[in-house]
C-alpha cells in the first residue's frame, strides 16, 4: 500500500487558500495508480471542512 500525506497551508493550498487544478490533477493521477491521499494539518477539523469535499482524502489528521 502506498500513501501520500500532505499539509494544507503552503503545501496543497496556494496563498489564496485554493487548490490549483494542476494539484488536483496530480492527486487524481495518484489515486488512479492506487495511492491513498491524506491530509495532516495543525488546523482544527472544522477549519478543514471547506477543502475536504474537493480533496476527498482517505485519511484526515487534524489538530496537529
Amino acid at each position: 500500500m502506498k500513501f501520500l500525506l500532505f499539509d494544507l497551508d503552503e503545501t496543497l493550498l496556494r496563498s489564496d487558500k485554493t487548490i490549483s487544478p494542476r494539484t488536483m490533477n496530480a492527486l487524481g493521477k495518484c489515486r488512479q495508480m492506487g495511492i491513498l491521499i491524506g491530509v495532516s494539518t495543525s488546523r482544527a477539523e472544522h477549519n478543514c471542512l471547506d477543502f475536504l469535499p474537493q480533496l476527498k482524502p482517505d485519511i484526515l489528521i487534524a489538530s496537529g
